[in-house]
Protein backbone atom coordinates (compact mmCIF):
# COMPACT_ATOMS: atom_id res chain seq x y z
CA UNK A 1 0.00 0.00 0.00
CA UNK A 2 1.60 3.30 -0.93
CA UNK A 3 1.34 6.23 1.57
CA UNK A 4 1.74 10.03 1.42
CA UNK A 5 2.75 11.84 4.18
CA UNK A 6 1.28 14.98 4.91
CA UNK A 7 1.68 17.57 7.69
CA UNK A 8 5.57 16.25 8.36
CA UNK A 9 3.87 12.98 9.18
CA UNK A 10 0.85 13.70 11.50
CA UNK A 11 -1.34 12.38 8.67
CA UNK A 12 -1.07 10.13 6.00
CA UNK A 13 -3.31 9.42 2.80
CA UNK A 14 -3.28 5.39 2.07
CA UNK A 15 -3.77 4.41 -1.64
CA UNK A 16 -4.49 0.69 -2.01
CA UNK A 17 -2.47 -0.89 -4.79
CA UNK A 18 -2.93 -0.99 -8.60
CA UNK A 19 -4.15 -4.21 -9.75
CA UNK A 20 -3.46 -5.44 -13.49
CA UNK A 21 -6.00 -7.79 -13.80
CA UNK A 22 -8.31 -6.95 -17.13
CA UNK A 23 -11.31 -6.99 -14.70
CA UNK A 24 -10.42 -4.16 -13.15
CA UNK A 25 -9.03 -1.83 -15.28
CA UNK A 26 -11.58 1.00 -14.73
CA UNK A 27 -10.58 0.02 -10.84
CA UNK A 28 -7.18 1.13 -12.01
CA UNK A 29 -7.71 4.18 -13.46
CA UNK A 30 -9.59 5.18 -10.97
CA UNK A 31 -6.59 4.95 -8.03
CA UNK A 32 -4.43 6.33 -10.67
CA UNK A 33 -6.63 9.63 -10.67
CA UNK A 34 -6.78 9.39 -6.84
CA UNK A 35 -2.80 9.12 -6.65
CA UNK A 36 -2.45 12.18 -8.59
CA UNK A 37 -5.69 13.66 -6.77
CA UNK A 38 -4.00 13.37 -3.49
CA UNK A 39 -0.11 14.53 -4.83
CA UNK A 40 -1.90 17.88 -5.68
CA UNK A 41 -3.26 17.48 -1.78
CA UNK A 42 0.45 16.85 -0.72
CA UNK A 43 1.56 20.03 -2.48
CA UNK A 44 -1.03 22.33 -1.42
CA UNK A 45 -0.62 21.12 2.30
CA UNK A 46 3.64 21.21 2.49
CA UNK A 47 3.72 24.37 -0.34
CA UNK A 48 1.36 26.23 0.21
CA UNK A 49 -0.19 25.88 3.39
CA UNK A 50 -3.27 24.89 2.74
CA UNK A 51 -5.24 23.33 5.84
CA UNK A 52 -5.95 19.54 4.97
CA UNK A 53 -9.74 20.12 4.88
CA UNK A 54 -9.22 22.84 2.23
CA UNK A 55 -6.84 21.31 0.33
CA UNK A 56 -9.06 18.32 -0.25
CA UNK A 57 -11.73 20.39 -1.17
CA UNK A 58 -9.79 22.34 -4.09
CA UNK A 59 -8.34 19.08 -5.33
CA UNK A 60 -11.55 17.95 -5.47
CA UNK A 61 -12.68 21.19 -7.58
CA UNK A 62 -9.61 20.80 -9.23
CA UNK A 63 -10.90 18.74 -12.39
CA UNK A 64 -8.68 15.81 -13.63
CA UNK A 65 -4.89 16.29 -13.60
CA UNK A 66 -3.49 15.11 -16.83
CA UNK A 67 0.35 14.17 -14.98
CA UNK A 68 1.39 14.25 -11.87
CA UNK A 69 2.85 17.03 -12.15
CA UNK A 70 0.05 19.45 -12.83
CA UNK A 71 0.15 21.36 -9.72
CA UNK A 72 3.65 21.39 -9.71
CA UNK A 73 3.78 23.13 -12.55
CA UNK A 74 1.52 25.82 -12.38
CA UNK A 75 2.40 26.70 -8.83
CA UNK A 76 6.03 27.23 -9.62
CA UNK A 77 5.34 29.24 -12.97
CA UNK A 78 3.05 31.81 -10.39
CA UNK A 79 5.84 31.93 -8.20
CA UNK A 80 8.72 32.64 -10.44
CA UNK A 81 6.91 34.89 -12.37
CA UNK A 82 6.26 36.73 -8.77
CA UNK A 83 2.75 36.26 -6.82
CA UNK A 84 3.78 35.96 -3.42
CA UNK A 85 2.11 33.03 -1.58
CA UNK A 86 -0.72 34.54 0.03
CA UNK A 87 -2.03 35.50 -3.54
CA UNK A 88 -1.50 32.17 -5.16
CA UNK A 89 -3.59 30.75 -2.16
CA UNK A 90 -6.40 33.54 -2.73
CA UNK A 91 -6.46 32.60 -6.43
CA UNK A 92 -6.23 28.66 -6.35
CA UNK A 93 -9.05 29.23 -3.82
CA UNK A 94 -11.07 31.15 -5.79
CA UNK A 95 -10.97 29.06 -9.21
CA UNK A 96 -9.31 25.09 -8.00
CA UNK A 97 -9.34 24.58 -12.04
CA UNK A 98 -6.22 26.24 -12.21
CA UNK A 99 -4.20 23.74 -10.63
CA UNK A 100 -4.90 21.33 -13.70
CA UNK A 101 -4.92 23.88 -16.46
CA UNK A 102 -2.26 23.30 -19.46
CA UNK A 103 0.74 25.38 -19.23
CA UNK A 104 1.23 26.11 -22.52
CA UNK A 105 -2.19 26.27 -23.76
CA UNK A 106 -4.34 28.25 -21.17
CA UNK A 107 -2.53 29.51 -17.99
CA UNK A 108 0.77 30.75 -19.77
CA UNK A 109 -1.15 32.52 -23.14
CA UNK A 110 -3.42 34.39 -20.89
CA UNK A 111 -0.40 35.87 -18.42
CA UNK A 112 1.38 36.99 -22.26
CA UNK A 113 -1.70 38.44 -23.28
CA UNK A 114 -1.55 40.97 -20.43
CA UNK A 115 2.03 41.61 -21.02
CA UNK A 116 1.46 42.23 -24.36
CA UNK A 117 -0.89 45.10 -23.63
CA UNK A 118 1.72 46.76 -21.85
CA UNK A 119 1.44 45.56 -18.31
CA UNK A 120 4.28 44.86 -16.28
CA UNK A 121 4.79 42.01 -14.43
CA UNK A 122 3.56 43.64 -10.79
CA UNK A 123 0.73 44.49 -12.97
CA UNK A 124 -0.13 41.52 -14.20
CA UNK A 125 0.10 39.97 -10.81
CA UNK A 126 -2.15 43.15 -9.45
CA UNK A 127 -4.78 42.50 -11.93
CA UNK A 128 -4.95 38.77 -11.77
CA UNK A 129 -5.16 38.52 -8.07
CA UNK A 130 -8.27 41.25 -8.18
CA UNK A 131 -9.68 39.38 -11.19
CA UNK A 132 -9.36 36.03 -10.90
CA UNK A 133 -12.18 35.40 -13.23
CA UNK A 134 -9.86 36.63 -15.99
CA UNK A 135 -8.06 32.97 -15.65
CA UNK A 136 -11.91 31.80 -16.31
CA UNK A 137 -12.30 33.30 -19.92
CA UNK A 138 -11.70 31.52 -22.62
CA UNK A 139 -8.57 33.20 -24.99
CA UNK A 140 -9.99 32.85 -28.07
CA UNK A 141 -13.48 33.47 -27.84
CA UNK A 142 -13.43 36.00 -24.84
CA UNK A 143 -10.48 37.58 -23.76
CA UNK A 144 -8.85 38.55 -27.20
CA UNK A 145 -11.89 39.48 -28.90
CA UNK A 146 -13.28 41.65 -25.82
CA UNK A 147 -9.53 42.76 -26.16
CA UNK A 148 -10.05 44.31 -30.03
CA UNK A 149 -13.10 46.02 -29.41
CA UNK A 150 -11.80 47.77 -26.30
CA UNK A 151 -8.91 49.02 -27.86
CA UNK A 152 -10.96 49.88 -31.22
CA UNK A 153 -13.38 52.36 -28.66
CA UNK A 154 -10.67 53.40 -26.34
CA UNK A 155 -7.55 54.26 -29.26
CA UNK A 156 -4.75 52.29 -27.58
CA UNK A 157 -3.00 49.77 -25.18
CA UNK A 158 -2.59 52.39 -22.89
CA UNK A 159 -6.04 53.27 -22.30
CA UNK A 160 -7.27 49.89 -22.24
CA UNK A 161 -4.38 48.82 -19.30
CA UNK A 162 -5.91 52.19 -17.22
CA UNK A 163 -9.61 50.72 -17.67
CA UNK A 164 -8.72 47.88 -16.95
CA UNK A 165 -7.77 49.18 -13.39
CA UNK A 166 -10.93 50.72 -12.71
CA UNK A 167 -12.96 47.21 -13.12
CA UNK A 168 -14.02 46.14 -9.79
CA UNK A 169 -12.51 43.57 -7.70
CA UNK A 170 -13.66 39.97 -8.53
CA UNK A 171 -15.04 40.64 -11.70
CA UNK A 172 -13.84 39.66 -15.05
CA UNK A 173 -13.91 40.97 -18.45
CA UNK A 174 -17.41 42.49 -20.00
CA UNK A 175 -18.96 39.32 -21.73
CA UNK A 176 -18.79 40.43 -25.40
CA UNK A 177 -22.15 40.44 -26.11
CA UNK A 178 -23.12 43.01 -23.14
CA UNK A 179 -20.18 44.84 -24.48
CA UNK A 180 -20.98 45.12 -27.97
CA UNK A 181 -24.25 46.25 -26.94
CA UNK A 182 -23.69 48.98 -24.84
CA UNK A 183 -21.57 50.38 -27.30
CA UNK A 184 -24.01 50.19 -29.78
CA UNK A 185 -26.97 51.35 -27.85
CA UNK A 186 -24.42 54.88 -26.46
CA UNK A 187 -23.76 55.33 -30.06
CA UNK A 188 -27.45 55.33 -31.19
CA UNK A 189 -28.04 58.27 -28.80
CA UNK A 190 -25.19 60.27 -30.31
CA UNK A 191 -22.36 59.73 -28.58
CA UNK A 192 -18.78 59.34 -30.45
CA UNK A 193 -16.08 56.61 -29.51
CA UNK A 194 -13.94 59.70 -28.29
CA UNK A 195 -16.58 59.95 -25.63
CA UNK A 196 -17.52 56.61 -24.67
CA UNK A 197 -13.55 56.13 -24.33
CA UNK A 198 -13.72 58.54 -21.84
CA UNK A 199 -16.44 57.32 -19.94
CA UNK A 200 -15.68 53.68 -20.55
CA UNK A 201 -11.66 54.32 -18.93
CA UNK A 202 -13.41 54.67 -15.19
CA UNK A 203 -16.22 52.71 -15.82
CA UNK A 204 -15.79 49.67 -17.87
CA UNK A 205 -17.67 47.47 -15.22
CA UNK A 206 -20.70 49.30 -16.81
CA UNK A 207 -20.17 46.84 -19.61
CA UNK A 208 -20.50 43.89 -17.57
CA UNK A 209 -23.87 44.78 -17.01
CA UNK A 210 -27.44 42.94 -18.98
CA UNK A 211 -27.62 45.61 -21.34
CA UNK A 212 -30.92 45.86 -20.16
CA UNK A 213 -29.70 47.18 -17.16
CA UNK A 214 -27.81 49.78 -19.19
CA UNK A 215 -30.73 50.82 -21.26
CA UNK A 216 -32.66 51.34 -18.14
CA UNK A 217 -30.08 54.16 -16.50
CA UNK A 218 -30.24 55.56 -20.48
CA UNK A 219 -34.01 56.52 -19.86
CA UNK A 220 -33.69 57.58 -16.74
CA UNK A 221 -31.49 60.37 -18.10
CA UNK A 222 -33.29 61.12 -20.97
CA UNK A 223 -36.43 60.87 -18.93
CA UNK A 224 -35.85 62.76 -15.87
CA UNK A 225 -32.99 65.25 -16.65
CA UNK A 226 -33.86 65.82 -20.36
CA UNK A 227 -30.65 64.90 -21.94
CA UNK A 228 -29.72 64.12 -25.07
CA UNK A 229 -26.24 62.06 -26.14
CA UNK A 230 -24.60 65.61 -27.17
CA UNK A 231 -24.43 66.95 -23.99
CA UNK A 232 -21.38 67.07 -22.31
CA UNK A 233 -23.30 66.09 -19.30
CA UNK A 234 -25.19 63.36 -20.84
CA UNK A 235 -22.29 60.78 -19.74
CA UNK A 236 -21.84 61.95 -16.30
CA UNK A 237 -25.97 61.45 -15.91
CA UNK A 238 -25.23 57.76 -16.93
CA UNK A 239 -22.57 57.55 -14.29
CA UNK A 240 -24.43 59.07 -11.43
CA UNK A 241 -27.93 57.08 -12.18
CA UNK A 242 -26.03 53.85 -12.58
CA UNK A 243 -24.41 54.31 -9.29
CA UNK A 244 -27.72 55.28 -7.12
CA UNK A 245 -30.44 52.69 -6.37
CA UNK A 246 -34.12 54.13 -7.33
CA UNK A 247 -35.37 53.86 -3.99
CA UNK A 248 -31.97 56.35 -3.47
CA UNK A 249 -33.21 58.37 -6.38
CA UNK A 250 -36.60 58.72 -4.76
CA UNK A 251 -35.58 59.74 -1.38
CA UNK A 252 -33.74 62.37 -2.84
CA UNK A 253 -36.67 63.73 -4.59
CA UNK A 254 -38.60 63.94 -1.09
CA UNK A 255 -35.23 65.12 0.59
CA UNK A 256 -35.04 68.40 -1.49
CA UNK A 257 -39.19 69.08 -1.81
CA UNK A 258 -39.14 68.90 1.95
CA UNK A 259 -37.30 72.50 2.00
CA UNK A 260 -39.39 73.69 -0.76
CA UNK A 261 -38.04 72.62 -3.85
CA UNK A 262 -40.07 72.17 -7.24
CA UNK A 263 -39.51 69.63 -9.51
CA UNK A 264 -37.58 71.96 -11.87
CA UNK A 265 -35.59 72.78 -9.53
CA UNK A 266 -34.46 69.15 -9.08
CA UNK A 267 -33.96 68.91 -12.83
CA UNK A 268 -32.07 72.09 -13.36
CA UNK A 269 -29.15 70.74 -10.51
CA UNK A 270 -29.33 67.38 -12.55
CA UNK A 271 -28.67 68.96 -15.40
CA UNK A 272 -26.48 71.15 -14.27
CA UNK A 273 -24.47 68.84 -12.14
CA UNK A 274 -25.52 65.19 -12.09
CA UNK A 275 -22.85 64.00 -9.67
CA UNK A 276 -24.38 66.23 -7.28
CA UNK A 277 -27.09 63.52 -6.86
CA UNK A 278 -24.98 60.79 -6.13
CA UNK A 279 -24.12 62.55 -2.49
CA UNK A 280 -25.51 60.80 0.41
CA UNK A 281 -28.61 62.36 1.65
CA UNK A 282 -26.98 62.83 5.14
CA UNK A 283 -24.22 65.62 3.32
CA UNK A 284 -27.33 67.27 1.54
CA UNK A 285 -29.34 67.75 4.22
CA UNK A 286 -26.32 69.81 5.99
CA UNK A 287 -25.89 71.54 3.14
CA UNK A 288 -29.75 72.39 2.54
CA UNK A 289 -29.90 73.24 6.49
CA UNK A 290 -26.81 75.51 5.81
CA UNK A 291 -27.13 77.13 2.85
CA UNK A 292 -30.75 77.97 2.81
CA UNK A 293 -31.41 78.46 6.13
CA UNK A 294 -27.91 80.28 7.57
CA UNK A 295 -26.96 82.18 4.78
CA UNK A 296 -30.13 82.47 2.83
CA UNK A 297 -29.52 81.33 -0.81
CA UNK A 298 -32.73 79.78 -2.39
CA UNK A 299 -33.51 76.75 -4.72
CA UNK A 300 -33.03 78.19 -7.91
CA UNK A 301 -29.25 79.92 -6.61
CA UNK A 302 -28.30 76.40 -5.45
CA UNK A 303 -29.78 74.22 -8.42
CA UNK A 304 -27.54 76.76 -10.73
CA UNK A 305 -24.72 76.31 -8.66
CA UNK A 306 -25.08 72.48 -7.30
CA UNK A 307 -21.35 71.77 -6.50
CA UNK A 308 -21.51 73.95 -3.38
CA UNK A 309 -23.62 70.56 -1.99
CA UNK A 310 -21.05 68.53 -2.80
CA UNK A 311 -17.93 70.89 -1.25
CA UNK A 312 -17.17 69.59 2.42
CA UNK A 313 -19.18 72.05 4.99
CA UNK A 314 -16.31 71.32 7.71
CA UNK A 315 -13.33 71.27 6.33
CA UNK A 316 -14.66 73.85 3.15
CA UNK A 317 -17.66 75.94 3.77
CA UNK A 318 -18.06 76.71 7.64
CA UNK A 319 -14.66 77.48 7.74
CA UNK A 320 -14.75 80.11 4.75
CA UNK A 321 -17.66 81.35 5.91
CA UNK A 322 -16.08 82.02 9.23
CA UNK A 323 -13.47 84.15 7.69
CA UNK A 324 -16.02 86.10 5.60
CA UNK A 325 -18.39 87.11 8.33
CA UNK A 326 -14.76 88.74 10.46
CA UNK A 327 -14.05 90.43 7.59
CA UNK A 328 -17.48 91.68 6.89
CA UNK A 329 -17.93 92.57 10.80
CA UNK A 330 -14.38 94.68 10.22
CA UNK A 331 -15.81 96.49 7.02
CA UNK A 332 -13.19 95.08 5.19
CA UNK A 333 -15.60 93.54 2.30
CA UNK A 334 -18.89 94.54 1.53
CA UNK A 335 -21.66 93.01 3.50
CA UNK A 336 -23.05 91.85 -0.54
CA UNK A 337 -20.20 89.61 -0.60
CA UNK A 338 -21.51 86.05 -1.45
CA UNK A 339 -20.37 82.76 0.15
CA UNK A 340 -20.28 81.13 -3.44
CA UNK A 341 -17.74 83.38 -4.84
CA UNK A 342 -15.13 82.40 -1.90
CA UNK A 343 -15.93 78.57 -2.42
CA UNK A 344 -15.00 78.15 -6.15
CA UNK A 345 -11.21 79.27 -5.28
CA UNK A 346 -8.90 77.28 -4.44
CA UNK A 347 -7.17 76.88 -1.26
CA UNK A 348 -4.46 78.89 -1.96
CA UNK A 349 -6.07 81.21 -3.79
CA UNK A 350 -8.58 81.82 -0.93
CA UNK A 351 -5.67 81.94 1.76
CA UNK A 352 -4.92 85.15 -0.42
CA UNK A 353 -7.52 86.92 -1.24
CA UNK A 354 -9.05 86.63 2.44
CA UNK A 355 -6.23 85.62 5.01
CA UNK A 356 -2.38 87.05 3.62
CA UNK A 357 -4.17 89.81 2.30
CA UNK A 358 -5.91 91.46 5.82
CA UNK A 359 -3.23 89.51 8.17
CA UNK A 360 -2.29 93.41 9.35
CA UNK A 361 -5.81 94.68 10.07
CA UNK A 362 -7.23 91.15 11.01
CA UNK A 363 -4.47 89.01 12.37
CA UNK A 364 -6.95 86.52 14.00
CA UNK A 365 -7.81 85.71 10.42
CA UNK A 366 -5.33 82.57 10.02
CA UNK A 367 -5.87 81.30 13.52
CA UNK A 368 -9.59 81.24 13.01
CA UNK A 369 -9.32 79.44 9.86
CA UNK A 370 -7.31 76.38 11.45
CA UNK A 371 -9.40 76.50 14.19
CA UNK A 372 -12.42 76.22 12.52
CA UNK A 373 -11.78 73.45 10.11
CA UNK A 374 -10.84 71.58 13.67
CA UNK A 375 -13.70 72.38 15.38
CA UNK A 376 -16.14 71.63 12.44
CA UNK A 377 -14.54 68.66 11.47
CA UNK A 378 -14.94 67.26 15.27
CA UNK A 379 -18.30 67.84 15.80
CA UNK A 380 -18.91 65.90 12.27
CA UNK A 381 -16.87 63.20 13.86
Amino acid sequence: MLKLLIHGGNRLIAIPPLHHSPNTLWHSTSIIASQKSNLAINYLINSLGFPYDQAISIANKAGSFTSSNDTNLVIEFLQKYGFENTQMKYIINRYPRILSMRMGKTLEPKIRVLEGLGMTRDEVVRFVSRHVCYLKSSLGSSILPVFDTLRLVLGSDENLVRALRYLRPRLGLPPLQFLEEGLNLLRSKGMDDETIGRFMLRHISFFRQDPSWLRNVVDKVESRLGLCGDSKMFVIAIQAFGSISESNWESKVVLFKSYGWYDSDIVALGRANPNTLRVSNGKLKRGLDFFMKEVGYDPKFIAARPAMLNYSMEKKVRPRHAVLQILKDKLLIKESFGLYSALVETESEFLEHFVSRYKVLAPQLEEVYENSMKAFSRIAG
